[in-house]
C-alpha cells in the first residue's frame, strides 16, 4: 500500500447550546476499535489535562458542558470535540500519516508497549507482513533475513544458538536470547507457537531495551505479540493454507575419496597387514567392509584370486551417496492449515484459532502439529477488564531412515557400501559384527543377526508425543485516569512422552536377545535371559512452570509534559521431572512385558564375558525458582526530549550463601533527542533527525550451576550391587549472576517524501564476571579436576546496524529497497588457562576457545611452511622450518598460532519488493563477509582408521613423486600413519578458506484478490514462495558452500498458498 503525503488536519464538532457541566468518560480507540493508551486529553483553553489509560479512557470531573476536548498524541492525528452536553464519549482517530509518510509503530517489551518515537533504547519490529514473507511451522526461523542485528549461524559451531542477537554476552553461559511470548518468558518448545497466531515480534537489543528483563536478558529478548480481538469489531474470520515442498538434499558436494581409490587403500592396508587383527579378533569381532572380507576369503583359499577381483571391481562401481540419495532421501512435504475468528462487542473481544501441520522430511520422518488457542478480554465494568487466555498444542514426532554417514561397516565409512541388490533386495551391512560371524554364530538355533539399513528403520523407532498446555489470566483495574493496576498469572504445562520401541524384528532387539542367549552343548536348547519379544524404551518428562507479576502503571500528560512511570514485581517457578524405563518381551497388542533381572551378571553369547542387561530405569527432578522487582520510568518534554531509566534486582535459589549474590540489580538509563524539532535545524531535505543514547546492565543465568553441592545418585552397579553417589556440581558459594553492560548510540533519520529512512546505531559491550574457569588443587577431592567454573571470566564486542530503506520508484510501479548492514565483533578480554595445556588443544575449528584477545569462536591453526621434497608436511617451531611433528604440535606458543574469525564480521540483507497493480515481489538476497572455515583434507590416519569422510577426495591430489611439492600441499602416503603429522597438516593454516558468501534468501511473489472474487471475502492474498535458493557467490575457490562443509545441502524450498479473511 503506498501512503501519499498530507498534512495534519483538525476537525471540530458543531457547536450546540450550553448545558450543566458535566462527569466526563470517554474511550479512545484507533480505525481498528483498538484501544488508544497515552493519548493527550486537553480541555481547550483551560490548563487542565489527563491521558487515555491502557484501555483508551479518559475522564475529567465537572467539565464545562460545552467544553472542547484536544486529543493529542505522537502517533495519532490532533482531534478537537466539542462535548455538546454528552457525558459518555467515544472518539476514534486516525494513525498519524507523517511527512515522511510512515505510520508509526508501537514496540512492545513484555511489561509495557510504548511509541517507537518515545523510546530511547534499540528496538527492532517486525510486522505481520514481513513475519509472511516466509514460510514453515518454526515462529523463529521467520526472522532469519528481515531482522536487523540477528543471525542465524549455519556452519557446524559447538555450543552455538540457533541464533544471536548482536553476537556474542558470555563465554560459557546459556548463549540463547530470551523468548517472550505474550508478556511472559516462554518455557516451551518454541516449534509449538503457530506462526499464524502470531501478530508481531520486537527484538530488544540493547540494555534499555532488554535490562527490564533483568538477569535472563544478557543475550537479547524476542518479544512475540500473538492476535487478538478487539471491542466493538464485527466477527472476522481468517483461512491460511498452504502447502511446502523441499527437494531432495544435494550430497555430489561431500568430497569423499572414490570407491575406487578406496578399495586401493584397503588393498594396500591388507598387504601391509593393517586388518590381521581385526580378522583374527574372537572377542569382539568388528564388523568389516566387503573388500576386506574377499581379500581375506582369497588370502585363505575360500574363493580364488579371479572370483574376488570379479567382486572388488564390482565395488569400483558403486557410490554410497547414490544409495542414500535413491533409498533414504526423499522430497520433503508439509501442510499447514490455519483458522480464526476474531471480533467484539462493547465489553467483550475474543480470538479463536485452530491450526493444524503435516510435516513428512527429508528422510520420510512424520510430524503432525495441532494447535489451539483463546484469547478473550471481559470488562465488567469501565475501569475493569478482564483478561482470559489458553493455548493448547500437541505435537507428535517419528523417527525416519537413517542419515548420511550413520551406515558403517564397523568403524569405518566405507564409500561404496549397498543397501539393496539390483532387484531392490534388502542387504546386510557389517555395522556391528562381521559378516562371517554373524552368518555361522549359533548354528542356526539364534535369531538373524544381520543389520539391514534398508529395513531397521521400519522396526526400530522413536517416537515422541508432546503436550504443552498455556493458561494465563489478568486483571486491570484502573484507579483513577492514568493509573491502573494490572495482575497477570500464567500457568504453563509441557509433557513429553518418548517411546523408543525395538520389535522383534529390529537388529537391536534380536542383538540383545542373542548377546544373552545361552545353548546348552549336549542338547542344543536355547535359554533366553532376555525374552524373545520387543524392547521398549519409555521416558516421561514434565514441566510445570507459573508466573505471577504484579505491577502498577502510570501515564499522564500535561502541556508539553509526557510521564510514564511502572513499578511491579513478579515470582517465577519451573519444576521439571523425569523418569525412564525399560520393558522387555514387549508386545504392543497385548501390552504384555516380561521380567528381566537387571542386577546380576550375565555371560556374553560373543565372548563369554560377564555384563549387566542394559535397561535400569532413572528419575530426574529439578527446581527453579526467581523473584524479582521492577521498574521503569520515562519523562517526554514537548515531543522533543526524552530520558528513561529501568532498574531491577533478581533473585534465585540457584545462587548460594551471600545476599549480595542472591540479589544482582541491573540497571539502564537512556535519553533521545529529536533534533530536527529544533529551531536551528534548517536541514530541509533531512526533516526528521533523531539522536539516542543508551547505557546500562542487563544479567545471564545458567539454570544448571548452583552455588552449593549437588549430587547424583546412581542404581546398584556391579561389583559391589550398591548403589553409588557422583558429585554433579562442586561448592561454589561466591557464584553469581553474569552481568552484560552496553552502550548504544544511534542515529534515526527520515528524508523530505519519505525518499529514505533509517537508522544506524553503534554499541558497546562488555561481559563481566562469566563463568570461566578457575583453578583448584586437583587432589582436593574434585575428582581430579584442575578447574572449576566460577564467575572470573571478562569479554567486549562492539558493532554496527544500519537499516536503511528508500523508495526507488513511487508510482503505480514502485520499487522498495531495505538494506541491512550489521558489524559484530568481540573477543575474550580474561579468561584462565593452564600454563601445561598443550598447543595442540587450542588448535580448531567451529569449537568454543576462548584465548584472551581472540574471538570466542576462531579457527586456529598451525603455520604452514609447506611440503618437503618427500611430501612430508612441515610447520615451525620457535621461527624456524620444522619436521618435528610431535613437538610442534604439543609445544607450539599459542601466540605463535594463526587465528581467524569463525563468525561473519560483516552480514545483512538486500531486501526488493516491486509492486504493480495487484501484485507483490520481495526479493531478499543475503550477505556475510569476514570470516574463516577449516576445510576438511585428507588425512591418513584417519582414512585407515575411520574410513571415506568428507575431504579424503583430497587422496587423489596427494603427493606421488618429487616435485609435487611444487603443485599440491597434500603430503604423501605414507604407512604406518603418523597422527602428529596429520594433525599439522589438518589443522594447518593453508587449509582455511575464505567463507564470505552471497545467497538468494527466499522470493515472494503474491497476488492480492481483495474484492475481486466477492463482497464477503474481505481479503483473498495468493501466494508463492521459494527459499534455499542457494549461493550466488562465494570467495573459496574449492566450490565449499561454507554453510554446509561436511553435511548435506538442503534442497530448494517451494510453497503455495493463501491467505483469506472474510
Amino acid at each position: 500500500m503506498v501512503v501519499k503525503e498530507r498534512e495534519e488536519r483538525t476537525r471540530i464538532a458543531e457547536d450546540v447550546p450550553n448545558l450543566t457541566p458535566l462527569d466526563i468518560h470517554g474511550r479512545v480507540t484507533d480505525e481498528n476499535n483498538q484501544p488508544v493508551a497515552g493519548v493527550t486529553v486537553t480541555i481547550k483553553g483551560t490548563k487542565r489535562a489527563t491521558s487515555t489509560d491502557n484501555n483508551g479512557e479518559f475522564n475529567f470531573k465537572t467539565a464545562d458542558n460545552n467544553a472542547t476536548l484536544i486529543f493529542t498524541s505522537v502517533n495519532m492525528e490532533t482531534y478537537e470535540l466539542k462535548i455538546n452536553g454528552n457525558s459518555d464519549l467515544s472518539v476514534k482517530l486516525r494513525l498519524k500519516t507523517k511527512q515522511l509518510g510512515e505510520v508509526a509503530v508501537e514496540v512492545n517489551t513484555g511489561y509495557q508497549k510504548l511509541p517507537k518515537e518515545r523510546a530511547t533504547g534499540s528496538f527492532d519490529f517486525i510486522d505481520n507482513n514481513t513475519i509472511n514473507q516466509q514460510v514453515g511451522s518454526n515462529i523463529v526461523n521467520r526472522l532469519d533475513g528481515v531482522a536487523s542485528g540477528v543471525i542465524f549461524p549455519k556452519q557446524n559451531l559447538q555450543g552455538a544458538p540457533a541464533f544471536m542477537i548482536r553476537g556474542f554476552s558470555t563465554i560459557n553461559g546459556p548463549n540463547s536470547p530470551l523468548i517472550v511470548v505474550d508478556n511472559f518468558p516462554y518455557d516451551g518448545d518454541i516449534a509449538n507457537i503457530n506462526p499464524n497466531d502470531v501478530e508481531s515480534i520486537t527484538i530488544l537489543k540493547d540494555a534499555a531495551a532488554a535490562s527490564i528483563w533483568g538477569a535472563r536478558a544478557g543475550n537479547g529478548v524476542v518479544v512475540i505479540t500473538t492476535k487478538k480481538g478487539r471491542l466493538n469489531q464485527p466477527l472476522r474470520v481468517g483461512l491460511t493454507a498452504g502447502i511446502i515442498t523441499t527437494q531432495k538434499p544435494s550430497l555430489d558436494h561431500l568430497n569423499t575419496i572414490s570407491s575406487s581409490d578406496y578399495i586401493d587403500v584397503e588393498k594396500q592396508l591388507f598387504n601391509n597387514g593393517y586388518w590381521d587383527s581385526y580378522l583374527s579378533d574372537t572377542y569382539a569381532y568388528l564388523g568389516l567392509s566387503p573388500v576386506v572380507e574377499i581379500l581375506n576369503n582369497a588370502r585363505d583359499g575360500s574363493i580364488t584370486q579371479s572370483d574376488a577381483n570379479a567382486q572388488i571391481d564390482a565395488y569400483r562401481k558403486s557410490d554410497i551417496r547414490q544409495q542414500y540419495s535413491k533409498y533414504m532421501y526423499r522430497k520433503a512435504a508439509t501442510q499447514q492449515y490455519a483458522l480464526n475468528l476474531q471480533g467484539g462487542s462493547n465489553n467483550i473481544s475474543y480470538y479463536l484459532s485452530a491450526g493444524y501441520d503435516k510435516i513428512i522430511d527429508k528422510l520420510d520422518a512424520p510430524t503432525t502439529r495441532l494447535t489451539f488457542r483463546s484469547d478473550n478480554t471481559y470488562k465488567p465494568l469501565k475501569n475493569v477488564q478482564i483478561s482470559l487466555g489458553v493455548q493448547y498444542t500437541q505435537t507428535t514426532n517419528k523417527s525416519g531412515r537413517p542419515a548420511y554417514g550413520t551406515v558403517t561397516a564397523g568403524q569405518w565409512s566405507v564409500p561404496y557400501l549397498q543397501f539393496a541388490d539390483a532387484n531392490g533386495n534388502p542387504l546386510p551391512v557389517a555395522q556391528y559384527l562381521r559378516q562371517p560371524y554373524t552368518d555361522t554364530a549359533g548354528a542356526g538355533k539364534l535369531l538373524d543377526w544381520n543389520y539391514y539399513p534398508l529395513e531397521d528403520y521400519k522396526h526400530s523407532t522413536t517416537s515422541i508425543n508432546q503436550q504443552d498446555l498455556i493458561a494465563n489470566i489478568g486483571l486491570n483495574y484502573q484507579v483513577i485516569p492514568g493509573l491502573n493496576l494490572d495482575v497477570k498469572y500464567l500457568y504453563e504445562r509441557q509433557t513429553g512422552v518418548t517411546n523408543f520401541l525395538s520389535d522383534l524384528q529390529s537388529y537391536y532387539a534380536r542383538s540383545l536377545i542373542n548377546t544373552f542367549s545361552q545353548i546348552d552343548p549336549n542338547t542344543g536348547s536355547v535359554t533366553n535371559i532376555v525374552p524373545k519379544g520387543g524392547i521398549l524404551n519409555l521416558s516421561n518428562l514434565i514441566l510445570e512452570s507459573q508466573n505471577i507479576r504484579g505491577q502498577i502503571n502510570y501515564a499522564h500528560s500535561w502541556k508539553r509534559h509526557n510521564i510514564v512511570l511502572l513499578g511491579g514485581s513478579e515470582i517465577r517457578q519451573a519444576h521439571t521431572t523425569g523418569n525412564s524405563s525399560t520393558y522387555f518381551g514387549y508386545d504392543p497388542i497385548t501390552l504384555i512385558t516380561t521380567n528381566v533381572d537387571l542386577v546380576n551378571l550375565y555371560p556374553t553369547y560373543i565372548n563369554g564375558n560377564y555384563t549387566n542387561i542394559p535397561g535400569a530405569s532413572s528419575l530426574s527432578e529439578q527446581m527453579n525458582r526467581y523473584v524479582s522487582v521492577y521498574g521503569n520510568a520515562a519523562y517526554t518534554y514537548n515531543d522533543k526530549y526524552t530520558v528513561s531509566a529501568s532498574g531491577r534486582r533478581d533473585a534465585s535459589n540457584l545462587f548460594g550463601v551471600s545476599t549480595n549474590n542472591k540479589w544482582k540489580p541491573l540497571w539502564s538509563t537512556g535519553a533521545s533527542w529529536l533534533i530536527s524539532s529544533e529551531q536551528f535545524y534548517r536541514v530541509d531535505w533531512l526533516p526528521f533527525l533523531k539522536f539516542r543514547l543508551t547505557y546500562g546492565f542487563s544479567g545471564n543465568a545458567d539454570p544448571t550451576r548452583t552455588g552449593v553441592v549437588t549430587l547424583v545418585y546412581s542404581s546398584p552397579t556391579p561389583p559391589t550391587n550398591l548403589p553409588f553417589t557422583r558429585v554433579n556440581q562442586f561448592p561454589n558459594p561466591d557464584l553469581r549472576w553474569e552481568k552484560v553492560g552496553i552502550l548504544n548510540i544511534g542515529l534515526d533519520f527520515k528524508s523530505k517524501n519519505d525518499i529514505f529512512s533509517g537508522s544506524v546505531e553503534g554499541y558497546f559491550k562488555k561481559g563481566f564476571d562469566l563463568f570461566g574457569a578457575a583453578p583448584v588443587d586437583p587432589t582436593a577431592g574434585l575428582n581430579l579436576n584442575s578447574t572449576i567454573h566460577k564467575n572470573v571470566a571478562n569479554m567486549s564486542g562492539k558493532g554496527v546496524d544500519l537499516s536503511l530503506t528508500s523508495k526507488i520508484i513511487n508510482r503505480k510501479f514502485s520499487w522498495l529497497n531495505t538494506i541491512l548492514f550489521n558489524y559484530n565483533t568481540s573477543k575474550t578480554t580474561k579468561y584462565y588457562i593452564d600454563s601445561n595445556r598443550r598447543s595442540e588443544s587450542f588448535i580448531g575449528s567451529g569449537i568454543i576457545n576462548p584465548i584472551v584477545g581472540q574471538p570466542l569462536y576462531s579457527v586456529i591453526a598451525f603455520p604452514w611452511a609447506g611440503l618437503d621434497s618427500a611430501g612430508n608436511p612441515r610447520g615451525y617451531l620457535n621461527g624456524k622450518v620444522s619436521e618435528d611433528y610431535p613437538t610442534i604440535t604439543l609445544n607450539t606458543k599459542k601466540e605463535d598460532l594463526v587465528y581467524r574469525q569463525a563468525l561473519p564480521v560483516f552480514f545483512g540483507f538486500f531486501i526488493n519488493t516491486f509492486k504493480w497493480n495487484k501484485f507483490d515481489l520481495t526479493v531478499n538476497v543475503s550477505y556475510r563477509f569476514g570470516y574463516y572455515f577449516m576445510r576438511p583434507s585428507l588425512n591418513y590416519s584417519s582414512l585407515f582408521n575411520n574410513g571415506a569422510w568428507p575431504g579424503s577426495s583430497d587422496y587423489e591430489k596427494r603427493w606421488q613423486k618429487q616435485g609435487d611439492e611444487k603443485s599440491t600441499n597434500v603430503p604423501s602416503l605414507i604407512y604406518p600413519a603418523d597422527p602428529n603429522r596429520d594433525m599439522l597438516y589438518n589443522n594447518s593454516e593453508i587449509l582455511i578458506d575464505r567463507a564470505d558468501n552471497i545467497r538468494l534468501q527466499y522470493v515472494n511473489l503474491s497476488y492480492d484478490l481483495e474484492n475481486i472474487v466477492s463482497k464477503k471475502v474481505q481479503h483473498l492474498l495468493l501466494y508463492i514462495n521459494a527459499s534455499n535458493l542457494g549461493v550466488i557467490w562465494k570467495a573459496n575457490k574449492d566450490g565449499i558452500d561454507p554453510d554446509y562443509i561436511s553435511v548435506p545441502i538442503p534442497g530448494k524450498v517451494l510453497s503455495l498458498g493463501l491467505r483469506a479473511s472474510f
